[in-house]
């Protein structure tokens, strides 16, 4: 998510760009009478789990607190579609996930589109239901190119855009070495106020990114968007706190406080690459190895 953070979830307009790295699901079937699960991160087991088919009780796991969630998901999606592994003799599910988990930029999301599809049933609906986000990140995980989001009375609003910055090769996504709860750094976050002339503001931020042509703009307008989110959660920008001396805007992503950040900067890769890392920061992406070709 480029723009609108926090303001999505109240109707703001979102330019949010889908990534290369993705998760996928294979479902075998079985006779085992269960639903045996397991998730491989990197090429590694990461997660393993067997769940009873009638009401996906889970019967062995070695990682409780995701076994938890993953019954959630299953549960409602058998509730959204009743005839979901009804009457099935069993199946073995592979997730693979080819990023790091930790980075934060998708594996719930991705796995929820996955399920969804698979069961049946309507992503977003399942999303709202377990981890009463934006879904914003369900449409990333169901499109290939760059889009618009919003809600428009609770319901996803999406529209593909095209968004090819031309100074692409002054972009950079750096990860702060920390995974952010988004439902914890909801929690700062005001949903009574209206905050509508806050969302003017960014919606007109979000359209003008789309067309910008020039870095010294788009630096304008992130500098512009940290500004009206910052008022809006009370605190200072991330640069501010974190990076004051560096030559460029940088823009927090998502929930503010972890996972990635946006620096860009008229300075070469190995210059940016090297300032993080002398912060500490040792993990930046330029733009077009991270973000999804189309």
């Amino acid at each position: 998510m480029l723009t609108g953070e926090y303001l999505v979830l109240k109707g703001a307009l979102s330019l949010a760009l889908p990534l290369r790295f993705g998760q996928e699901l294979q479902v075998d079937p079985s006779e085992s009478g269960l639903l045996k699960w397991e998730t491989l991160v990197e090429g590694n087991q990461w997660f393993i789990a067997d769940f009873d088919l009638a009401d996906f009780h889970p019967i062995e796991t070695n990682y409780p607190e995701v076994v938890e969630i993953l019954q959630k998901l299953l549960l409602n999606a058998r509730q959204l579609n009743p005839f979901f592994l009804m009457n099935n003799q069993g199946c073995k599910v592979t997730s693979t996930i080819d990023f790091n988990m930790e980075w934060g930029i998708g594996s719930s999301s991705s796995l929820v589109s996955n399920i969804a599809f698979w069961a049946e049933c309507d992503p977003y609906e399942l999303n709202h239901r377990v981890f009463h986000g934006s879904g914003y990140d369900i449409a990333c995980a169901r499109h290939n190119k760059p889009l618009l989001y919003n809600l428009k009375d609770g319901q996803p609003d999406i529209s593909v855009v095209d968004f090819h910055p031309p100074f692409s090769e002054n972009l950079f996504f750096v990860w702060l070495n920390r995974k952010q709860n988004t439902r914890d750094g909801m929690l700062s976050f005001d949903r009574t106020k209206a905050y509508t002339s806050e969302i003017e503001t960014v919606n007109a931020i979000t359209l003008e990114m789309i067309g910008c042509q020039s870095l010294s703009g788009f630096q304008q307008l992130i500098r512009q968007h940290e500004s009206v989110i910052a008022s809006v959660l009370n605190t200072h920008t991330l640069k501010e706190r974190l990076f004051p001396d560096f030559p460029g805007a940088i823009k927090s992503l998502g929930a503010w406080g972890g996972d990635f950040v946006l620096a860009a900067a008229d300075l070469p890769a190995d210059d940016v690459r090297n300032y993080f890392k002398q912060k500490g920061f040792q993990t930046v992406f330029e733009y077009d190895k991270i973000v999804k070709p189309f």
